[in-house]
């Protein structure tokens, strides 16, 4: 199994487990509670959670939860980015930043702006996404993306979607040892299987995709609606317990990285995750 760097991070085999803390700059946002607007808020979230464990800072300026109306103009979208980047910059950290974005003018003036990640859910849908990527040199967060309609096997489709992306990314020139893969836990909601035993099969399965696809892999479950269903919880605010339940799975079965909005509880359930794993 490979290891690669998401800016100076390192990720993968032999690695401790890395904390990727999710900061919303949108109030489209599912979960309420990530979301940040004012500067001091920022500032507060952003040393809190590196003081709690994270290595990197992952900023999203639209939600892009697939069951709720959260599109918002790419001059939006750019405003807020710049806005927190701006902010963070004057706190003079030393964490990498990640920016949630499926846009290459985000992805471009974000990268000129300092961050060095940058975390696609879409898969690298943009046409000029990778070579930005590439000519910035930043390190990429790929998720599993695609249709799956009529799909009945969660692990064959991801690695599948995953690979069409990856050999997207290779063939524009991104190293890949800049490169961490995400399968993209509570996307799928299209397939014969309901879409909280989709995300069970493949957070159950993490280690077979990991193997299949040969690359560090990341996972965000914070507060996602399959948890949500499992414990009877709509509201996300009260899915903190399920939320740690599933990351620490996610860790006992092989992840690298975890992406969450509670970095100083998800720490502590993954410290025990990896010591348990570390037995086997």
């Amino acid at each position: 199994m490979s290891v690669s760097y998401l800016g100076n991070v390192k990720v993968g085999l032999g690695e401790t487990v890395k904390l990727i803390a999710a900061i919303n700059l949108s109030p489209e946002s599912f979960f309420v509670g990530s979301v940040v607007t004012k500067g001091e808020e920022l500032e507060k979230k952003v040393l809190s959670s590196i003081s709690e464990g994270a290595s990197i800072i992952d900023l999203g300026g639209m939600s892009t939860a697939p069951y709720r109306k959260t599109f918002v103009s790419e001059s939006v979208e750019l405003d807020r980015i710049l806005w927190a980047l701006d902010a963070i910059k004057n706190l003079n950290i030393k964490s990498e930043i990640s920016i949630d974005t499926q846009r290459n003018k985000i992805m471009e003036e974000s990268l000129k702006k300092g961050a060095s990640i940058i975390n696609d859910i879409s898969g690298l849908s943009d046409r000029r996404a990778a070579k930005i990527i590439k000519d910035y040199g930043a390190s990429l967060i790929l998720c599993a993306a695609g249709n799956a309609h009529g799909v009945s096997d969660p692990g064959g489709f991801v690695v599948n979607a995953i690979n069409n992306s990856l050999n997207n990314a290779l063939n524009a020139g991104i190293e890949p040892n800049k490169i961490i893969i995400d399968p993209a836990i509570g996307f799928f909601r299209n397939s014969l299987l309901p879409s909280h035993d989709w995300d069970a099969v493949v957070i159950a399965n993490i280690e077979k995709i990991k193997r299949r696809v040969g690359f560090p892999m990341l996972v965000g479950v914070s507060r996602k609606s399959f948890i949500g269903f499992i414990t009877k919880d709509e509201d996300p605010s009260k899915r903190l317990a399920g939320s740690l339940a599933a990351a620490a799975i996610s860790v006992i079965n092989g992840v690298d990285a975890i992406r969450t909005h509670d970095v100083a509880e998800t720490a502590k359930a993954v410290k025990v995750a990896e010591y348990i794993r570390s037995k086997t």
